[in-house]
């Protein structure tokens, strides 16, 4: 029996207080969303109301450094 995984079944619950680090699936999201705001240009990032210097301390966390509430 050949079993396909999509993207629902990869992610986990965060239940329990055993949770405390992020599943591969949640670093690799994070890890994209970082490209994606290191690639925006001055202007996407003032219609956002980020700096560019916020942009790029964010950009360059870790990709196992997700959000808090991700972990709970």
């Amino acid at each position: 029996m050949t079993r396909t995984l999509d993207s629902h079944t990869l992610v986990r619950p965060l239940t329990g207080s055993s949770r405390t680090r992020p599943t591969l699936t949640q670093m690799l999201t994070v890890w994209k969303q970082r490209r994606q705001l290191r690639n925006m240009d001055s202007r996407t990032l003032n219609d956002l109301g980020i700096s560019h210097q916020d942009a790029m301390t964010e950009a360059n966390r870790p990709a196992w450094n997700v959000p808090v509430h991700w972990l709970k």
